[in-house]
């Protein structure tokens, strides 16, 4: 009996270490894709803000600028809100 307690503690000892080892690593990436989730979640929120702001103050031109009956040709509205966020007057 003496010959076999030093065995399975051997055994024991190898065991416990690889599954240490195992759970180390499982730790790590863990931590990984922890961190990866909060940037993922930061930059969601940073645009999801930008989104609301934009769409924010397309609305707000449109109520400043008022529309011609005519159709303005593609790019005028660009200008017009790129003056307003620049501060310059629009003509």
């Amino acid at each position: 009996m003496s010959g076999a307690l030093p065995l399975a503690q051997a055994q024991h000892d190898d065991k416990k270490g690889a599954y240490d080892k195992m759970m180390a690593g499982l730790e790590s990436n863990k931590s990984k894709l922890e961190s990866d989730v909060r940037t993922y979640k930061e930059e969601i929120a940073q645009d999801e803000s930008r989104y609301h702001y934009l769409h924010n103050m397309i609305r707000i031109l449109t109520v400043q600028v008022p529309y011609p009956p005519t159709p303005l040709p593609h790019g005028h509205l660009c200008a017009i809100a790129a003056s307003v966020l620049a501060g310059t007057p629009v003509s």
